[in-house]
């Protein structure tokens, strides 16, 4: 399976469509939704660099599945994206959105609480707007989201959607990974499989980023070893 041409159950969803991303740490699912790593880097002008690659990829909406205690290790992007769109009106004229779904890293949320990341996620592409969903390194929990979308709205198998996303993360130019980061996120990917999205639900609520960070960047994606493949059967 190749990605190309499959289409929605969701009547304004476009075709999948896998390509690498704006970034390195980043790619494609859709022509306005991009799966990835933390948005920001330790220093600058990397740091906005890296922020500015999103906005110019045409991203308004970001949907970030860190915990908030983690997020106190980062450069924070809120601002810095709040900045850029403000000093560049004319270019970013569109407001632009913060929504957050903590999850443990490697872990899952309460199906309900993922219901509603997709809920959101399908709404908002729906109403046109570019999204950027993050973890940290975009592998495990963007890849439960990601894959929770292609089960219910592409009618995709579980296997294929994990199959696509790998597929999808190797178009990175680096730091490609693997879902799932832990069996419970496949076990919670296959739990949604067949099932309808009910798009009158709740939304997720807005992302507060910490006020103090300590130590941003403790660990850094370079550094980083990822877990082997997960298999469950």
């Amino acid at each position: 399976m190749d990605g190309s041409h499959i289409k929605s159950s969701i009547d304004g969803l476009p075709d999948l469509q896998l390509d690498p991303g704006p970034h390195a740490t980043c790619h494609w699912m859709l022509p306005k939704l991009l799966a990835g790593s933390f948005p920001g880097d330790r220093t600058e002008p990397n740091h906005s660099a890296k922020v500015r690659s999103l906005l110019d990829g045409g991203v308004n909406t970001f949907i970030c599945l860190q915990e908030h205690g983690e997020l106190k290790r980062f450069t924070p992007y809120v601002t810095t994206a709040e900045t850029l769109r403000k000093s560049e009106s004319t270019e970013f004229p569109d407001a632009l959105e913060f929504f957050h779904c903590p999850i443990q890293d490697n872990d899952v949320t309460s199906d309900d609480q993922l219901l509603c990341a997709l809920r959101t996620l399908v709404k908002k592409l729906l109403q046109g707007r570019g999204v950027y969903v993050h973890c940290w390194g975009g592998h495990g929990r963007t890849g439960t989201l990601i894959c929770a979308l292609l089960v219910t709205c592409y009618g995709l198998s579980p296997a294929e959607a994990e199959d696509l996303y790998n597929k999808a993360e190797r178009l990175r130019g680096a730091r490609n990974g693997i879902w799932p980061g832990s069996a419970v996120q496949r076990e919670q990917v296959e739990r949604f499989a067949g099932r309808a999205l009910d798009l009158d639900g709740p939304l997720l609520p807005p992302l507060e980023e910490p006020a103090v960070f300590a130590a941003p960047w403790v660990v850094s994606l370079e550094q980083t070893t990822w877990p082997a493949r997960v298999t469950t059967r």
